[in-house]
């Protein structure tokens, strides 16, 4: 398997190109887990990535299908996954509230990404 580039996702993001699910699952799970881990964060890591991809696999396939741009598809991704078990409307988690989410999520990628001299 070829070995995936953090900051060849990352521009792909930022562009909102097409993506592959194996950058989708890099963003989804891989970034935040290594981010995650930096901060010296528990072992449930690795439980909390299964249980999100095992949730999220669906909509990522049918991200891919509708041929979203990267980051419209991490938004609907996410929002569904977010709101998957929420049956009560006023529970439900407003794409709003998502792309609020998805902007720190970004934040937390650049910092890592920087403060590894991966990029300038």
């Amino acid at each position: 398997m070829k070995v995936i580039s953090s900051i060849e996702v990352l521009n792909k993001y930022l562009d909102n190109n097409l993506p592959t699910q194996r950058e989708i699952v890099h963003w989804l799970i891989d970034l935040p887990f290594l981010i995650e881990k930096e901060k010296e964060a528990g072992e449930d890591l690795d439980d909390f990535a299964c249980f999100y991809l095992n949730i999220a696999f669906p909509f990522i396939k049918q991200a891919l299908k509708k041929k979203y741009g990267f980051k419209d598809a991490i938004n609907f991704i996410n929002y569904n996954v977010f709101n998957s078990n929420n049956e009560d409307k006023k529970l439900k988690i407003e794409m709003d509230n998502v792309i609020k989410l998805e902007d720190k999520n970004l934040k937390e990628v650049l910092t890592f990404l920087k403060k590894g001299n991966r990029f300038h």
